[in-house]
């Protein structure tokens, strides 16, 4: 069975050695220690560890991560730890559905806000509001704040 130091064992995984300090740090993962204190790796650490970053880039709590790690061991037999697990397993499916409606509600605002905006591609006047008191940007601001990041701040009411 192959084990890895840490040093090797962060540069497979792609990341530092203090992000996998970190997660151990976290309890997240348990490393073998040699009597000298080394921490060794085997390809199943390296597999949870992908899984904790897997979940960490959909930036997942450490509370889901853990809770996922123990939901298994929180049955007294495999029907219960089947149904924690899937417990979790839904709550994460739940979180990324509502991310995912977020998401889609600010791609049409970013859309909107975008369309607003092209209506001035081919202007020649001053993006102020003295220069333009007539900009489609302007007319439009209550519509979504992004526009208000591209608007003249220092004249509007």
């Amino acid at each position: 069975m192959a084990r890895y130091k840490i040093g090797d064992a962060a540069k497979r995984l792609g990341i530092s050695v203090r992000t996998l300090r970190f997660y151990e740090e976290e309890g997240l993962i348990t490393p073998i220690r040699t009597s000298g204190g080394t921490r060794l790796y085997t390809e199943a650490h390296l597999e949870q560890l992908q899984a904790v970053l897997t979940l960490a880039s959909h930036h997942f709590p450490l509370e889901s991560v853990r809770a996922l790690i123990a939901a298994r061991e929180t049955g007294g037999n495999g029907a219960e730890g089947s149904a924690a697990v899937c417990a979790v397993f839904d709550d994460i499916a739940i979180e990324l559905q509502q991310r995912i409606e977020t998401t889609q509600r600010f791609i049409g605002e970013l859309m909107s806000a975008r369309k607003v905006v092209r209506q001035c591609r081919r202007c020649t006047n001053p993006p102020t509001n003295e220069g333009c008191p007539g900009c489609p940007v302007k007319r439009h601001l209550h519509e979504t704040g992004l526009l208000r990041l591209v608007w003249d701040q220092s004249t509007t009411e």
